[in-house]
């Protein structure tokens, strides 16, 4: 009998080793799921916060553009307003000139 109480707590301790392995192995696989759960998550937030970084610099580059574009009109507005002032001037003072020779060639007339 004694050989069979020997093979029993061998069983026993052959059944609570794989128990044991059974729940280390278990704790393992809920680690490395954990440790992969965490890094896809971080690799997400790190993608959203680059996305969200292109976006801003994208919105910005068009705005300086938008800028760029609204000062160059205004300019070229500005430019047209100036010569247009500048050809009125000519014509007036053409004008001006014309009737003083005109005066003048009046008063000629006259002597």
């Amino acid at each position: 009998g004694e050989a069979s109480v020997v093979s029993e707590i061998d069983t026993k301790a052959q059944r609570m080793n794989a128990e044991e392995l059974a729940k280390q192995r278990a704790a393992a696989r809920t680690r490395s799921r954990m440790r992969y759960k965490f890094r896809t998550e971080k690799k997400q937030r790190e993608d959203r916060a680059q996305k969200q970084k292109s976006l801003e610099k994208k919105r910005e580059k068009a705005a300086r553009l938008r800028a760029a574009l609204q000062r160059q009109r205004r300019e070229k507005l500005a430019k047209a307003e100036a010569d247009r002032m500048r050809r009125t001037q000519l014509v007036k003072a053409r004008r001006k000139s014309a009737e003083l020779k005109q005066k003048m060639k009046n008063i000629k007339m006259e002597e």
